[in-house]
């Protein structure tokens, strides 16, 4: 009985150094953390519409629809050509 419960005290300290060292990690990792500058984050624009086929938009070639102010935003970003949706 009294090596049972000295083998549990012995794997309880394991137990609890192993968690203070995760937790000291933690936290060492979380103070070296930088946070980030706002000029440093990407600007990421989403639209999201109903109804719409992708080649309703002037970047994508419609002569008809005129969107200009969608066209200056994808002449000075990136224009997604590959989009994929999963139906459910």
């Amino acid at each position: 009985m009294l090596e049972s419960s000295i083998i549990k005290e012995k794997i309880m300290n394991r137990n609890r150094r192993q968690i203070f060292k995760y937790i000291l990690l933690t936290l060492l990792l979380l103070c070296s953390c930088q946070p980030a500058n706002k000029w440093n984050r990407p600007n990421i624009l989403l639209l999201m519409s109903d109804n719409h086929s992708w080649n309703h938009l002037g970047c994508y070639g419609d002569p008809v629809v005129k969107t200009p102010n969608i066209d200056m935003v994808a002449k000075q970003g990136v224009i997604s050509t590959t989009q994929r949706i999963q139906g459910y």
